[in-house]
């Protein structure tokens, strides 16, 4: 029924456009098809060019042609790399933007849900009308067990690739045509099944043709048969070919520490310890030309932040220098990627406290977003106390202290909140912080932690529990003045 729904949004919203035009006019517009693909409608002539605030539209007469966005295999110059958006290098992006979704890849008690561009729901991830969505058999569930990294979107084909433990598979971005890729193991080929055994496929991306992702390789320790040791290794998997390749085997480079990548234009940078200690690499797509790079020591380690952002032209991310035991500097610093150089944004001076045996870091942020003008930032600062419960070790404190969001511009300038998640001190009234967020049009889409004192519940053991935290999702409009407003919790439509 969803998606009969988008479907007649679209035409309705085509026939309004095309009707309103006049009889001079070529119109563009974007419509989608039964799955939700994107199909761009063009009537042309050889008449003149207006332009509305939302659309360009051009005069028109007899001649019509339709094609699908996945039939167009030519790369643009940003290579299908998503940008601007918070991407945890292990697990991958919270938000996967497709043409006509953005799919929440962290999900909803563990299922893959998305956000509808055409009609602002929230649906569960899969389009079988069929399906109850309450079995593993559900596509929002089959990848849910027994892994931890996200899917990821490949522009080029169109389609979704899902690790699931040692194996890789893909889909049509509607969940359909499920087709097992790559298998590095046994553990992956039961889709659903819950195991703690095997190796995990982490940081997939994709690049062009290409995905890429890290796994282990076993290395057999030779003076104990016994032990095995895993190192990950660099792997790229060409969508065209369906050939799988080791870049590390291939390139002869060899570490133990290697984890987590990042991709930009023609290049991959990482983070790896050698016997020089902690250093930053550079090298090109296909591991060839690998080089450390002749950077401060305080910027060697830039790339093992968790949450490294690149907007199409540079990366943001965040290092760290201590001071004393009790205070040091956090900076956030872009790395241009073309000549290699890194400089400082904005620098925060680290204080240590201590409130109930609770260690904070006052001052520290952690980066959610970059968009063309700005940096976004959640800080720890101003700890506001939940409640205590009793536990076997004595009592545990709550506290929100991430409930502060603030934006920056690009030069360091013109710091300023943008997100205040405390409005009352009483913490029986509901407080909240941003964990992650993504910007589609002119909406926020975000997960936030939503706080609520209750009474503990008292256990048979002695203990207490609590259900103080809790996940959500939701919306928010953007002031002129650049607040997050009128929130908006998103509620599945199952």
């Amino acid at each position: 029924m969803k998606k009969y729904i988008a479907l007649a949004l679209a035409i309705i919203t085509l026939t309004v456009i095309i009707c309103s035009c006049g009889n001079s006019r070529k119109t563009i517009e974007i419509e989608t098809d039964e799955n939700g693909e994107i199909i761009t409608t063009t009537t042309t002539t050889k008449q003149t060019t207006s332009k509305n605030p939302d659309k360009e539209i051009t005069s028109t007469e007899n001649s019509t042609e339709t094609t699908k966005k996945n039939d167009e295999f030519e790369f643009p110059e940003d290579h299908y790399i998503k940008t601007g958006y918070k991407k945890t290098a292990m697990l991958g992006p919270a938000f996967i933007e497709t043409p006509s979704r953005v799919i929440f890849s962290r999900g909803f008690n563990g299922r893959l849900c998305y956000y509808s561009k055409v009609d602002e729901g929230f649906f569960i991830f899969c389009f079988d009308p069929l399906c109850d969505h309450k079995t593993k058999n559900c596509f929002s569930s089959k990848f849910s067990f027994g892994y931890m990294t996200q899917p990821v979107y490949a522009e080029y084909n169109n389609r979704l690739y899902l690790p699931f433990k040692d194996c890789l598979y893909s889909s049509k971005f509607d969940g359909t045509d499920i087709r097992l890729e790559v298998a590095l193991g046994e553990y992956g080929k039961e889709l659903g099944k819950r195991t703690n055994d095997g190796e995990e496929i982490i940081c997939i991306q994709t690049y062009d043709n290409y995905v890429y992702f890290s796994f282990p390789v076993a290395k057999y320790n030779k003076q104990n048969d016994l032990f095995t040791e895993y190192y990950y290794q660099l792997y790229r998997y060409n969508l065209d070919t369906q050939k799988l390749e080791n870049l590390f085997e291939k390139t002869e480079y060899s570490s133990k520490t290697f984890r987590a990548f990042y991709l930009s234009h023609d290049k991959l940078f990482f983070y790896d310890v050698t016997k020089e200690g902690p250093q930053l690499f550079s090298a090109n797509v296909d591991m060839t030309n690998c080089h450390s790079l002749d950077v401060d020591a305080k910027y060697a380690s830039l790339f093992s932040y968790d949450g490294v952002i690149f907007d199409g032209k540079m990366f943001y991310s965040i290092a760290n220098y201590k001071i004393d035991d009790d205070h040091s500097v956090q900076s956030l610093v872009k790395f241009d990627p073309e000549n290699e150089e890194i400089s400082t944004i904005y620098d925060s001076e680290i204080g240590i406290i201590n409130e109930n045996g609770v260690q904070f870091f006052n001052g520290q942020f952690k980066l959610n977003a970059v968009t063309d003008e700005y940096i976004y930032f959640t800080v720890e600062e101003s700890p506001l106390l939940i409640g205590k419960y009793r536990t076997k070790n004595g009592y545990n404190y709550i506290y929100n202290y991430s409930h502060k969001t603030y934006r920056i511009n690009k030069d360091g300038c013109g710091k300023t909140l943008v997100f205040e998640g405390v409005t009352n001190n009483d913490p029986k009234a509901p407080s909240f912080s941003l964990e992650e967020f993504y910007f589609s049009d002119s909406k926020v889409i975000a997960q936030i932690y939503a706080y609520t004192y209750s009474t503990p519940t008292a256990m048979p053991n002695g203990y207490e529990s609590v259900n103080w935290m809790k996940t959500q999702f939701v919306t928010f409009d953007i002031a002129p003045d650049g607040s997050f407003v009128n929130m908006h919790e998103l509620v599945l439509d199952e």
